[in-house]
C-alpha cells in the first residue's frame, strides 16, 4: 500500500497559525462577517480592472509560477482559511529568495505532534504575469516560514510557498479549469450576468468560509448543513468522525496515512458517501476522507468541500458578496476515482 504524503497547512492548520499571530486576524475589534483587506499594496500595470493569469493543477494543488522579491517561486494557492500571510515551507530555494527574516512563531495544527516553531518575515513581494502582458505585484507582505533539515525531502514537492488573502481578499477570483486560467477581478468591477449557479458562502469562528450542502450517508442520515471549503485539499471530502453530527466511519476501510499536517502524520481512512448535493447539483458516491482528531485529524471542521470537487466546475470566489458561482465544465460527470498512490 502507498500512502499519500502531503503538507496541510490549511483550515485547523493554518486558522491555530493566525490565532497566534498579533499581526493577523487576532485583532478583537475585527468583523467576521467581512474578508476585510489584506496587508500591504498591490498594482496591475498597465492598469486594470481584471488579470488574466495561468495556473496548472500539480499533484491535486493549484499552482502559479510567479517571484518573490524578484526571483522565480511556485506558488499554491490555499483558501481553506483566509490568512494574510504568504507561508512558506523552508528549503534551500526559500532561502535564496532572500526574505528579511525578523521573528518567530509557534504553529500548530493537524498531526500528531508537537507544535513547532517558524520564522516571520515582513516586507516581501510577490508577482505574478497574465497572459496579456499585464503583471500584478502585491508589495509589502508578511510571510511565515516553515523550518527545514538540510537533506531532508521537501513535503511541497516542486512548490515553494502559497499565498491565501493576497487574492480572495482583493479580487473576486475566477477558475477555468478547462483552460488553466484564473481571473482576478476588482470586485467594483465584477459583472455576474451568466457566470452560473450562484450560491451563498459564509464566515466561520477561524477564518474560514462555508457554503450550505447536503450530505447523505451510509447509513442514511441526510445531513442538512455548512461545510467549510477548501481549495487546498485535493480530494472531494474530508469528514471528522465523532464531532456534532455523529459521523461514522463506513465499515471495512482501512487505516492509512492522509497525509503530514504541522504536527506530523495525520491518520485516517479512505471511503465514500452516498451523495454530496450543492444547490442543484448532485454527486454519487463521491470518495471521502475519514478521520478522527484522536488521529490527528482536522481540529476545527467536522465536514470539508475540496478540489476534487471545485475543479468540476467553473467557479467563481466573490467573498466581498458572501456567493460564489458554480458553472459545470468538462469534467462535471467523470466518474470519482481514488488514485492509485492514495490506495
Amino acid at each position: 500500500m502507498k500512502t499519500f504524503i502531503r503538507t496541510l497547512l490549511s483550515a485547523a492548520a493554518v486558522a491555530a497559525l493566525l490565532q497566534a499571530l498579533p499581526v493577523a486576524d487576532a485583532r478583537s475589534d475585527q468583523d467576521t462577517s467581512r474578508p476585510g483587506s489584506a496587508p500591504g499594496t498591490y498594482a496591475i500595470t498597465p492598469a486594470a480592472d481584471s488579470i488574466r493569469i495561468p495556473f496548472e493543477v500539480f499533484k491535486g494543488e493549484i499552482r502559479l509560477i510567479g517571484r518573490v522579491n524578484g526571483k522565480k517561486a511556485r506558488m499554491l494557492i490555499d483558501n481553506g482559511a483566509l490568512w494574510d500571510q504568504l507561508l512558506f515551507f523552508g528549503s534551500p530555494k526559500v532561502d535564496a529568495l532572500e526574505m528579511k527574516r525578523d521573528g518567530l512563531i509557534q504553529v500548530g495544527g493537524a498531526g500528531s505532534g508537537d507544535p513547532i516553531m517558524a520564522d516571520l518575515a515582513a516586507g516581501v513581494s510577490v508577482s505574478f504575469d497574465g497572459e496579456d502582458g499585464r503583471t500584478i505585484d502585491f508589495e509589502g507582505q508578511e510571510a511565515v516560514i516553515m523550518p527545514y533539515e538540510p537533506g531532508q525531502p521537501n513535503p511541497w514537492d516542486c512548490t515553494e510557498g502559497q499565498v491565501s488573502s493576497v487574492l480572495f481578499k482583493n479580487f473576486v477570483v475566477e477558475f477555468d479549469f478547462d483552460a488553466g486560467i484564473m481571473t482576478l477581478c476588482r470586485p467594483d468591477a465584477f459583472d455576474p450576468e451568466g457566470k452560473g449557479t450562484e450560491v451563498p458562502i459564509k464566515p466561520g469562528p477561524t477564518s474560514s468560509w462555508s457554503i450550505p450542502a447536503t450530505l447523505t450517508l451510509h447509513d442514511g442520515r441526510r445531513l442538512e448543513l455548512d461545510m467549510t471549503m477548501d481549495l487546498g485539499w485535493d480530494d472531494p471530502l474530508a469528514l471528522n468522525t465523532g464531532m456534532e453530527h455523529g459521523i461514522e466511519l463506513p465499515e471495512g476501510l482501512t487505516k492509512t496515512v492522509l497525509g503530514i499536517g504541522a504536527q506530523g502524520p495525520i491518520h485516517g481512512y479512505i471511503g465514500t458517501v452516498r451523495s454530496l448535493e450543492i444547490g442543484a447539483f448532485c454527486f454519487r458516491e463521491p470518495h471521502a476522507t475519514y478521520s478522527t482528531v484522536a488521529d490527528g485529524g482536522a481540529k476545527v471542521d467536522e465536514t470539508m468541500v475540496g478540489l476534487g470537487i471545485f475543479e468540476r466546475f467553473h467557479t467563481i470566489y466573490d467573498y466581498q458578496g458572501h456567493r460564489m458561482f458554480l458553472k459545470p465544465n468538462r469534467r462535471f460527470s467523470d466518474p470519482f476515482v481514488v488514485p492509485e498512490h492514495k490506495k
